[in-house]
């Protein structure tokens, strides 16, 4: 029987099944959907960021060293316990969280007028920190109880850049 390739949304790996239907992800047990060997032959090579533009890369770069300042991003890795996924993919799922939360309002973005400031703030504003953390639990399940036990005012961090 032929390989066939599933994708898993959930830890954003490709799943090779030769039994038939993988229905369920063998690394995290998430939902995969069924794809072409094309389409996982490219994502196998990582598109990801090539249709970004140098301005757009540099602004999830603020964002990203924003959150990840004196260890956070560190620790929101060791808190949600991802399974296998390494730092670097799970930092990008956390990046994009947190731009999806600025665009919908329940993050706030703040950073100084004149980046020259010595007084200047740079932070991320949890607006809805239960929002937030229920947002990592959908994506990071495996550390659901860890992430549910913490308080909530934990998640609130700032950084002078």
């Amino acid at each position: 029987m032929a390989e066939r390739f599933y994708w898993c949304e959930q830890c954003e790996r490709t799943v090779v099944s030769e039994d038939g239907e993988a229905t369920a992800c063998t690394i995290c047990g998430g939902p995969t959907r069924r794809i072409s060997w094309l389409t996982a032959a490219l994502r196998k090579v990582g598109m990801g960021t090539g249709n970004r533009s140098d301005i757009q890369q540099r602004h999830i770069q603020l964002i990203q060293a924003i959150w990840t300042a004196d260890g956070m991003g560190q620790r929101y890795f060791e808190i949600c316990q991802p399974g296998s996924m390494y730092y670097s993919r799970f930092v990008r799922r956390v990046n994009e969280l947190i731009c999806q939360g600025i665009e919908e309002g329940w993050l706030g973005l703040t950073m100084p007028k004149n980046p020259l400031d010595p007084q200047g703030r740079y932070a991320i504003e949890y607006h809805d920190p239960e929002r937030f953390v229920t947002a990592l639990q959908q994506i990071f399940p495996e550390g659901a109880g860890r992430l549910a036990a913490r308080e909530t005012r934990d998640v609130r961090h700032e950084e002078k850049v």
